[in-house]
């Protein structure tokens, strides 16, 4: 019997980013789930077994330990990648989904002492006027030019798709 081989694909930034991201987000619709159901109890429309209420706060903390190492593990490989190029001070960070569908996010990065916004473009993106093409990962500073020519531009990273993601998105809103 021959053994298999699994070759697991090196990611590049932006897609551990991105994959990140996702399980983040599933780890933020945990806690939701997991606070409505604490609150349903609470309210007493649901009589709990014993202690069901201390293993739900149990699991909420974990969960909630689990998205901050997941926050800081992203902001590590930011501040890891692009330290030749700014100094970025964010302890945390993360995108959001709006942030995947659009293909870039914002960042506030530092350098020479003088704060700038620029944008991490998470996908590949040509320029309306057939100028250069931006690739994945790269960091620009933000000017008016770059938002004409490139931000329009930018394909989508992810794109949720499914009737959970929406429910889950609307039970975080719900919630906060």
């Amino acid at each position: 019997m021959a053994k298999k081989r699994i070759i697991k694909k090196e990611l590049s930034l932006v897609e551990g980013l991105i994959v990140d991201s996702k399980e983040l987000i599933n780890v933020k619709n945990v806690i939701a789930m997991a606070r409505e159901l604490l609150f349903r109890i609470s309210k007493g429309r649901y009589r709990p077994i014993d202690s069901r209420q201390d293993n739900l706060k149990s699991m909420i903390f974990e969960y909630e330990n689990r998205r901050n190492e997941l926050e800081v593990h992203m902001a590590n490989m930011i501040k890891v990648a692009y330290s030749h190029q700014y100094e970025i001070k964010f302890d945390k960070f993360h995108l959001s989904t709006g942030e995947m569908q659009v293909g870039h996010c914002m960042l506030t990065v530092h350098k020479h002492k003088e704060v700038k916004k620029a944008v991490l473009f998470l996908t590949d993106t040509p320029s309306s006027s057939f100028g250069e093409v931006i690739k994945a990962g790269e960091i620009r500073e933000y000017t008016e030019e770059l938002e004409r020519d490139y931000l329009s531009n930018c394909p989508p990273a992810w794109t949720p798709n499914s009737f959970s993601d929406l429910h889950f998105e609307r039970l975080k809103s719900i919630i906060k």
